[in-house]
């Protein structure tokens, strides 16, 4: 594999990471604050990053599947966090 290609898998990678943090720190306000506008703002400015970081792949040329593995373990990872913080 070619540098290049490593360096925008870790992009990549760091990019999900990004919005991981996000999002949980959206999801912990929620629970400990319950402040529903801070939520409404912090909500959108996510999803509109999230619409921002899928431009951006596909500016990059990865393929399908290269976005289909990266979208679904960053899923995977979130959805599991986001519950383990709302049970503890």
């Amino acid at each position: 594999m070619r540098f290049e290609k490593k360096n925008q898998y870790l992009y990549m990678a760091l990019g999900h990471l990004g919005m991981i943090l996000v999002g949980l720190g959206v999801m912990r306000m929620m629970a400990v604050i319950n402040d529903s506008a801070g939520f409404a703002f912090t909500f959108f400015g996510f999803l509109l990053m999230n619409i921002y970081i899928v431009d951006l792949e596909k500016k990059m040329g990865f393929s399908k599947k290269e976005k289909g593995v990266f979208t679904a373990v960053f899923i995977t990872i979130f959805s599991g966090l986001s519950l383990w913080l709302y049970i503890v």
